[in-house]
């Protein structure tokens, strides 16, 4: 039970321990990382420093941390609009140095629009105006869903349609339901 607890820390890549007179302790701590280095896919702007903000060198890294970053990094990528985002965390270099291997994917572009309902009263490029959507250009997201809904939701009340409301459809094939 030591042992794990010792180990789970996440500070030692290897423990070895015995009683041989007295008991002892052999800890191989995980070695200070001297680089990161950024291999495959680069994010736009300033989302890399984004993505893993608390990876750099100076610091120890055990896989505990590792795997937890890993599925961060994916999470915050599939969140920004990369559905099939996939991130690797290697170890080079005697665990000294922290490769990123990013694989971001294409990302889901709405790329038209389907327009139900009023369809009278608001044409495809008037919702599309309103709710900030660019057909080729703009990334699906859940932020993105909940700003549209709100700017539609806006626009409705400025044009005095008090019980309208909107609701989107994401296929993931660059068609947009509303």
């Amino acid at each position: 039970q030591c042992r794990a607890g010792v180990l789970a820390t996440d500070r030692f890549r290897s423990l070895q321990a015995g009683l041989e007179g007295e008991a002892w302790l052999r800890l191989d701590a995980w070695p200070v990382l001297r680089g990161v280095e950024w291999r495959g896919d680069k994010p736009k702007g300033s989302f890399q420093k984004s993505l893993l903000p608390s990876l750099r060198a100076g610091i120890r890294v055990g896989d505990r941390r590792k795997e937890a970053w890993r599925a961060l990094a994916e999470t915050r990528l599939k969140e920004a609009g990369y559905p099939e985002a996939k991130v690797e965390l290697l170890r080079e270099d005697e665990d000294r140095r922290m490769v990123v291997n990013l694989k971001m994917g294409p990302p889901a572009l709405v790329q038209r629009l389907e327009w139900k309902g009023l369809t009278d009263a608001y044409g495809a490029e008037k919702v599309l105006k309103s709710a900030g959507i660019v057909p080729g250009k703009t990334i699906w997201t859940e932020t993105l869903r909940r700003q549209a809904q709100a700017a539609l939701r806006k626009r409705f009340l400025k044009d005095h349609r008090y019980v309208g409301g909107v609701d989107f459809d994401w296929s993931g094939t660059g068609v947009l339901r509303v």
